[in-house]
């Protein structure tokens, strides 16, 4: 797939892949099951962040979202834990 990409868009994801390193951030799979109106809805408030921010500024904001979505996440799962101790 790499050869599809011209060099300047592959310097943008090795730029990309630099910032994601030096905050720490790891990409995962994710994988989930929507309806169509989700999907949708998704599609649309993507949409508008790639016309605010542009493709990189969009994906770093969604990252960060789901980072702070994963820690919120983790901390009330270990909350419940400590409850149940």
């Amino acid at each position: 797939m790499t050869d599809l990409l011209s060099d300047a868009e592959k310097q943008t994801f090795q730029r990309a892949a630099a910032r994601r390193r030096d905050n720490g951030v790891r990409l995962k799979l994710l994988r989930m099951f929507v309806e169509e109106s989700q999907a949708v809805a998704f599609n649309e408030v993507w949409e508008s962040w790639l016309l605010r921010w542009g493709k990189v500024g969009a994906m770093d904001r969604l990252i960060r979202l789901m980072c702070t979505v994963e820690a919120r996440v983790r901390d009330q799962e270990n909350a419940d834990n400590r409850k149940r101790s």
